[in-house]
């Protein structure tokens, strides 16, 4: 009696303890479920993007899956409508960081062609004083090759339909160049506008070695950057009044080529 009665008490006890397993087995899998989530955080390094078009620092970190930005004047409280037209100066997290890919990544900006943002960039200044043994023989082999084909361009050039011009306004033009695929426009297509003109305390010889002034676009609160022969500039001023007929075409700054910089291929003053 008293052994049946043992080992009752030990398969109770058995069951008991089996019972008790359960749960540690359900927290086991929770936590195991726990760790896999965990596992699954995604994290990268963050690239160095300071001296890059503003448009291919974000395409460097979207390549790395971060898509959050914050875009931050270094100057002014202005938005940077047109990336490629604004240059990086700064960012955080600092390259090299091992951020997750959710991480908003700030990044400090200046307005390409303004003397500020030049001042901003040493790096730009360093790579310009690097040999120009690459462009030198390109050029070379250039001047060896027959005459005939710049006489075949040119021919075909006289063949081809005259360029169309398309009036529109610089709010709308803006709006072109900070839309998908800049909106349709593609190199070369020339636009006739009328605008006013703005800010010209940033009227500059920038990184590109060209003039530029600024169109007042979207009421003041910002502006269109636009090359310009500056002896044609003489005499310009805020709330001067122009029309112009642009060019939109491509430019290398720091080493990085990008579309959406116009320059002006006639200019008339209208007022002021």
């Amino acid at each position: 009696m008293k052994i049946t009665l043992a080992l009752a008490s030990l398969a109770a006890a058995s069951l008991l303890t089996g019972c008790a397993a359960a749960p540690s087995g359900n927290a086991g899998a929770k936590a195991a479920n726990s760790g896999t989530a965990s596992q699954a955080r995604h994290t990268a390094s963050a690239p160095n993007v300071v001296g890059l078009p503003l448009d291919k620092a974000h395409q460097a970190f979207e390549a790395l899956g971060i898509k959050e930005f914050n875009d931050k004047d270094a100057f002014e409280n202005r938005t940077a409508l047109v990336d490629s037209n604004w240059v990086v100066l700064g960012q955080d997290p600092a390259a090299g960081t091992t951020v997750d890919t959710d991480t908003k990544i700030t990044l400090t900006i200046g307005k390409i062609g303004e003397d500020r943002t030049t001042a901003r960039l040493p790096l730009a200044t360093e790579k310009s004083k690097e040999p120009s043994t690459e462009p030198t023989p390109l050029a070379t082999e250039k001047s060896e090759e027959p005459s005939t084909e710049p006489t075949a361009l040119a021919t075909e050039k006289s063949d081809s339909p005259p360029t169309t011009i398309t009036d529109i306004a610089v709010d709308a033009l803006l709006d072109k160049l900070n839309s998908a695929n800049m909106g349709g426009i593609k190199l070369g297509d020339q636009f006739r506008l009328t605008a006013e003109l703005f800010e010209d305390d940033a009227w500059f010889t920038g990184a590109t070695g060209e003039y530029s002034v600024e169109l007042k676009a979207k009421d003041g609160k910002d502006d269109l950057l636009v090359f310009v022969d500056k002896s044609d500039a003489a005499g310009w001023h805020n709330g001067t009044k122009v029309e112009m007929v642009v060019r939109a075409e491509e430019r290398t700054v720091n080493g990085e080529t990008s579309g959406g910089w116009l320059k002006a291929l006639s200019v008339m003053t209208l007022s002021g």
